[in-house]
């Protein structure tokens, strides 16, 4: 809650979010623009020239219980959704009040929704299918999330999304159940093994390897590239999906670029150990951590906070635009590349 508050001071600062500077804190006023060539530094210091203590400082808007009078969804209780989501509609009710839904860029129908845990943003596809689409991880596993609760409301159908939404049994079982369960306690670990002949194995009458030759990419460069020229799932950085499969479309512009980078890249290497007691078997998550031998290309969002979450800087002469992207680019394209890395395509 207090860094959701912080958050909300930085945004009336600039004169968006829930919050409004009182007459005596004009002079703390700051343009997009100007805020957007401020330092990382400069942006955390300058709000700490309003006084914690004073308390007109802010229009503030009180954050009401939720119950049915106040509740801008309603009461959770009349929703007919399972106690798991109860969370979900707590945040919906936050990114409601918050104004948090905004039309997505390059899109008549889809939108794009405030995170309440953290300052990203989600893409809620709204298509002829009976619920929207999200891209949090939220939605993946349980086939509704805040951000669509939210989005439902202000269009006006989140009765018809709450009447239509079913849970998948099936995926949820087997998200939730151990590697390995099912099986006997001598199948557990079990590898088939394949029978070689040590003469077949012989290399002799092979020719010398060539070695492959990779693309050089300097270690400080970042290319722009559309998704759909790669094979791209994944945000490097934030770890947030783009599509599920490489064939899928890509995100409406200007979320359709990436930044792409050679680099070691860091992989989690999951797997399960199980501890016997008198009473019950526990079943716990083993996480290693790997670091590729060599470097490979890793995609990020257009995001500095994404490269970031990876590297130590990026500036503006790392990222390379070659003639064919920049000839494909739109002006929404243009003015995403300036806002986040002052960079003038």
């Amino acid at each position: 809650m207090c860094e959701r508050a912080a958050r909300n001071v930085e945004r009336a600062v600039i004169h968006e979010g829930p919050y409004r500077l009182a007459p005596e804190f004009q002079h703390v006023k700051k343009t997009t623009e100007e805020w957007i060539k401020m330092s990382e530094k400069e942006k955390k210091d300058h709000p700490k020239k309003i006084s914690p203590l004073s308390q007109t400082a802010l229009d503030e808007e009180t954050e009401l219980p939720m119950d049915e009078e106040t509740a801008v969804l309603g009461n959770f209780n009349e929703s007919g959704l399972p106690e798991m989501f109860k969370a979900s509609w707590r945040n919906a009710e936050v990114i409601l009040k918050e104004d948090g839904v905004g039309q997505a860029p390059g899109s008549k129908t889809n939108k794009v929704v405030m995170s309440t845990t953290s300052d990203s943003l989600h893409l809620v596809r709204v298509t002829d299918r009976k619920l929207p689409v999200c891209d949090c991880e939220g939605f993946k596993h349980k086939g509704l999330c805040s951000h669509v609760l939210a989005v439902s409301f202000q269009m006006g159908s989140l009765q018809r999304v709450l009447s239509d939404w079913t849970p998948d049994i099936t995926r949820q079982l087997q998200e939730s159940m151990p590697s390995g369960a099912g099986l006997k306690e001598n199948e557990k670990g079990r590898k088939r093994t394949r029978k070689t002949h040590r003469e077949e194995q012989s290399t002799a009458g092979f020719s010398e390897r060539v070695p492959s030759v990779t693309p050089t990419i300097p270690p400080d460069e970042y290319q722009v590239v559309f998704v759909k020229d790669t094979k791209a799932l994944t945000c490097y950085g934030c770890g947030s999906k783009l599509r599920n499969k490489p064939s899928d479309a890509p995100p409406p512009a200007p979320y359709d670029l990436m930044l792409k980078h050679r680099e070691r890249r860091v992989y989690q290497k999951k797997g399960t150990i199980q501890l016997k007691t008198i009473t019950q078997d526990l079943w716990f998550m083993k996480i290693s951590l790997q670091v590729s031998r060599d470097p490979e290309s890793v995609y990020y969002h257009v995001r500095k906070t994404c490269v970031l979450a990876k590297c130590d800087k990026i500036l503006p002469r790392n990222i390379t635009i070659t003639e064919p992207i920049s000839e494909q680019m739109s002006e929404v394209h243009k003015r995403h590349l300036s806002r986040e890395f002052g960079v003038l395509v």
